[in-house]
């Protein structure tokens, strides 16, 4: 057995995938589709190493020499692609032709596993489908991919393939309950949730990380402005790190602003935050709170076309909108 076990959400995935393996399947590439978070490659790890395994059953056994060659990353015949940088060109794929070419050494197989096929050029792509097309050897390809282009939908299509869904709501929260050791309250876990597409691993990462933190200062600093009329609110923002983060918070409170407006609390994505939404949703009206939503629309447009931009000088101009608003409001 791996140290990591596969997350209760996935149990029923894992299964399906070994009795897809277990039918003496023809095609034998499988594309997974998953966003961040979710535990998907502590998945495909398990299943890995079920196929390496010489005396598996449900799982791998833990004790054969493949299982242990496999557990200490050193498999003469498990490939998987590691690179840190943004893109994966030709060049990997041509690493990727030569390993085929060797012959196995422990199985009469090779298994190959490609993480991130989203940072694959499209000359990589073209060449790994081409590759694919023309498999006739026993290689086991296991591609994850966390962005769907249009070139990776053409290699999905000669896949076996799965998209996998974040789990159940209530799945989650149970289990980032009993990761959580009560630091946290249950409006502050689903926050964390919601705010991260619903993936578990990436809500409890954020909880126990300086970033939940740095949002919470971030929301007083708001509340104190509405209390206190604190005049260094703005340069106290700018101080911190993470812009781009601050902006993506602030448009979800804003958002939140608007959801209650119109009766709809349970759509509400921060949860810990009803006291200050309460407070705004009774100071802002909805046409400057949707004129405020275009111009933070327009903000994350520059800040994505527009090389070398100065996100401070844009986050000032709508810091002081919106202190203008309120201020004028009240």
């Amino acid at each position: 057995m791996l140290k990591k076990k596969i997350y209760p959400w996935h149990n029923s995935i894992y299964k399906k995938i070994i009795m897809y393996y277990k039918n003496n399947v023809i095609n034998k590439s499988i594309f997974i589709y998953s966003l961040k978070g979710n535990g998907t490659n502590v998945l495909l790890k398990n299943v890995s190493a079920w196929l390496i395994c010489k005396k598996k059953k449900l799982n791998n056994c833990g004790l054969c020499n493949d299982c242990n060659l496999f557990k200490t990353g050193n498999h003469p015949d498990y490939y998987i692609i590691k690179n840190n940088k943004k893109n994966i060109d030709i060049n990997y794929i041509n690493e990727l032709f030569n390993y085929i070419s060797i012959k196995s050494q422990e199985n009469s197989f090779k298994i190959i596993y490609l993480p991130k096929i989203e940072l694959f050029t499209k000359l990589a792509i073209y060449k790994l489908i081409k590759l694919l097309k023309t498999n006739k050897k026993k290689i086991f390809f296991i591609i994850k991919c966390n962005k769907l282009t249009n070139l990776i939908l053409n290699l999905k299509k000669i896949c076996f393939n799965l998209n996998l869904n974040p789990p159940k709501e209530k799945i989650s929260l149970k289990w980032l309950k009993q990761k959580n050791n009560n630091n946290n309250n249950i409006n502050e876990i689903k926050t964390a949730l919601y705010l991260n597409n619903y993936a578990p691993l990436s809500a409890n990462k954020m909880l126990s990380s300086n970033i939940w933190q740095l949002r919470k200062n971030l929301y007083n600093l708001i509340y104190n402005e509405l209390i206190n009329k604190n005049e260094l609110f703005l340069f106290e923002i700018l101080e911190l790190d993470n812009l781009e983060l601050y902006i993506y918070w602030i448009y979800t409170l804003i958002t939140d602003i608007i959801k209650l407006k119109y009766n709809c609390k349970y759509y509400i994505i921060n949860k810990d935050q009803e006291k200050i939404i309460i407070k705004l949703s009774n100071i802002i009206n909805l046409d400057n709170l949707f004129f405020f939503i275009k111009k933070l629309n327009k903000l994350q447009y520059k800040i994505k076309n527009i090389k070398n931009i100065n996100i401070k000088i844009l986050l000032i101009e709508q810091f002081i909108y919106f202190k203008k608003i309120i201020n004028f409001l009240k």
